[in-house]
């Protein structure tokens, strides 16, 4: 029998609402406790520990008897997994804060370091492998054959840190904004490693040189195909700077007469001279020599009865006085083009436009210069040598380019530079014009007004000098070669010119230019230097390239 009594005046329904109503004036005014961490950290209720998960739940089901699951103020606690070898004493004492970042740390060199309290080498016996986030590729391979050694190593023989440096290469050094990618550079890095540990007897040296190279070759350079390029020239220079033993050194020599005895088909033959205005000998006036179409190449003066002279500027043509001294008459600046003309079509019309700035022709230049200029560079009836023939003289090959500036004389020689068929530069001067410098010409020729200071060297020293490795048999090599032998007053008839043996599509007088064959097939950029000018020996160095992938892939 029950004893208990019911409250007196009071019915169900108001005693379930006053109930609600005192509840929810509980949980409105209910207040967050916070509850501290032993290391002084705060947390809030909504991540206490899973110690009151009991109570949690007990005020749950107490709210879902009592409002029902519609207006329930709390949500179901989230219990997550744990462990059952965990207790709940466990889980108190090891409460973490939920949302909390991870912090991964990433291992240095250091970390291989053998001490007293660590090694490099996993504890097998006790079975604890510790998972490493990220190791260091350069560092893959010594922790491979470190990891898969069953011995721990001994304290003399440790794992140190010096260790690991002297089997370690030089590593890439990310650079702010750096355009190339990690990895193309530090194969690229590799590369020349291996070929300056041939060159230089000491490691170190070697790497350092490598490391060096590598950033020249990366600095301010925005493309990979520049970069490539960048390289390409870098590592067959250093191959060629190498030292050679006695076996390359035979090699070479046998190489010289398979090229000299390959490069025979593409002479070109004395109508193909002709034709392309070379200088040819005249046999009954011994210094002299005949030009095809030489007025057309070299437009002549009109000599006037007071010394003067009326001549056509060869940039932009118009027609300007000097005096006999070859100082022009009226102060008249040279507006002009210095790129090629070159034909395209623009909304369905043909239009011929210069490469350099894509200015249509008759236009207004591009380019301002203080002077005129013009290319007669005098008598051409006299000063002329010719190359002669010697029992002595072996079979050998040369490739040259020469640079001109334009003087009051017309256009002179005034750098000349002759390399082998292995690229190696025989001969490189400067050479000091007959005449007055009105134009140095440095966006072609390279040359600067300080280039000039001191230069004594003239055209008779440089004939001398080029006819003592020239000879009759001689086959060089070249670029519009006729425009270097006329500048050079030098008759040589054993030729190779790239322009004739890479034509132009649509022949002569057409050619293509040498930095456009240089692109196409050697992938090699060239003449890149912009206002700085070309480079003689770059450009000699091509054409023997050139003639080496005819004979090789033409």
């Amino acid at each position: 029998m029950n004893n208990s009594k019911e409250p007196q005046g009071i019915d169900d329904t108001n005693y379930n609402k006053a109930l609600k109503e005192q509840l929810l004036t509980i949980f409105v005014n209910h207040k967050p406790q916070l509850k501290k961490q032993l290391n002084g950290e705060v947390l809030s209720t909504s991540t206490m520990d899973r110690g009151d998960k009991r109570a949690r739940e007990i005020k749950y089901s107490d709210e879902k008897n009592i409002l029902g699951d519609d207006v329930l103020l709390t949500k179901r606690p989230r219990i997550a997994h744990t462990s059952a070898n965990n207790g709940q004493e466990e889980i108190c004492k090891n409460v973490t804060l939920l949302n909390t970042p991870k912090i991964v740390t990433y291992p240095s060199l250091g970390c291989y370091k053998n001490t007293e309290k660590s090694s490099p080498l996993p504890d097998v016996e006790n079975d604890e492998h510790r998972r490493i986030a990220h190791v260091p590729k350069n560092h893959n391979m010594v922790v491979m054959n470190c990891c898969n050694s069953t011995t721990k190593p001994s304290s003399s023989n440790a794992y140190t840190l010096d260790f690991f440096l002297q089997l370690n290469k030089p590593t890439i050094i990310p650079t702010p904004g750096g355009k190339i990618p990690l990895i193309m550079r530090q194969k690229c890095l590799d590369s020349l490693v291996e070929i300056y540990m041939k060159i230089e007897f000491n490691k170190e040296e070697a790497y350092q040189q490598a490391q060096r190279k590598e950033q020249e070759l990366n600095s301010g350079c925005s493309r990979k195909p520049i970069y490539l390029n960048r390289f390409a020239v870098a590592k067959n220079k250093l191959l060629r700077q190498g030292n050679g033993t006695q076996a390359e050194s035979q090699a070479t020599n046998n190489n010289l007469a398979e090229f000299y005895n390959q490069l025979k088909e593409y002479i070109s033959d004395v109508d193909s001279l002709r034709e392309n205005s070379y200088p040819l000998p005249i046999p009954e006036k011994p210094g002299a020599a005949t030009i095809l179409n030489m007025k057309q190449k070299y437009d002549e003066p009109v000599f006037q009865e007071n010394g003067g002279r009326l001549c056509t500027c060869c940039r932009c043509g118009k027609t300007f006085s000097i005096t006999k001294h070859g100082t022009q008459v009226e102060s008249d600046e040279c507006l002009y083009h210095f790129g090629r003309v070159n034909t395209k079509k623009v909304a369905g019309e043909v239009v011929n436009m210069y490469n350099c700035c894509s200015g249509t022709v008759g236009g207004t230049g591009c380019s301002v210069a203080k002077n005129h200029v013009y290319r007669y560079n005098g008598d051409i009836s006299s000063g002329f040598v010719t190359t002669i023939s010697s029992t002595k003289a072996e079979n050998r090959v040369y490739a040259l380019d020469c640079e001109m500036c334009y003087t009051t004389n017309g256009i002179e020689l005034c750098r000349v530079t002759m390399v082998d068929h292995n690229s190696e530069v025989i001969y490189d001067s400067l050479v000091k014009p007959s005449a007055k410098i009105i134009d140095y010409n440095t966006r072609f020729s390279g040359i600067t007004e300080d280039s000039m200071k001191g230069i004594n060297v003239t055209l008779r020293d440089v004939q001398a000098v080029i006819l003592s490795y020239v000879y009759e048999n001689t086959i060089v090599l070249g670029h519009g070669l006729e425009n270097d032998l006329i500048a050079l007053k030098l008759i040589h008839q054993m030729v190779v010119d790239t322009a004739l043996v890479f034509p132009h599509r649509r022949g002569l007088p057409y050619k293509r230019s040498l930095k456009n064959l240089a692109r196409e097939f050697l992938h090699r950029i060239i003449q890149n230097s912009g206002d700085d000018g070309h480079d003689s020996k770059e450009d000699a160095v091509t054409c023997i390239d050139l003639m080496k992938w005819k004979i090789k892939d033409g």
